[in-house]
């Protein structure tokens, strides 16, 4: 956690040998501790990941002259981590589809076993047993 605090990448918190495999290992380890630590210490922790935003900004900022097209795209992806980061964006709704759009038959099948599994149990009149 005191790497992520410092700046460092999940790679490198992989690569610092604490018996973590990957940056994607390095990045559930990093979520499991945020989520184990009391609210002050993840608010100083995303404080401290907004200074380091803050840094990014004004670096692209002040080095957009050279390039704005590619300046503005990096400053599009970190507003976008920003608000993650604070909890801005709504949440992200995820529906499977077929390529049509519909729901794929193999799910409905799924959905309508579990119904009629669950209907059984409360038929009236039977009792639990």
């Amino acid at each position: 956690m005191s790497l992520w605090i410092k700046g460092a990448t999940f790679q490198q918190i992989a690569a610092a040998g604490f018996g973590i495999a990957s940056a994607s290992g390095a990045w559930r380890s990093v979520g499991r501790a945020l989520a184990r630590i009391p609210k002050q210490e993840a608010d100083q922790a995303r404080e401290a990941q907004r200074a380091r935003l803050q840094a990014v900004r004004m670096l692209l900022w002040n080095q957009a002259s050279a390039d704005p097209i590619r300046a503005a795209e990096a400053l599009i992806k970190l507003e976008a981590r920003e608000a993650r980061l604070l909890g801005l964006d709504m949440p992200t709704k995820v529906a499977v589809t077929d390529p049509d759009g519909g729901i794929p038959l193999e799910t409905i099948r799924r959905v309508m076993e579990r119904v009629d599994r669950q209907m059984v149990d409360v038929t009236p009149g039977k009792l639990a047993t």
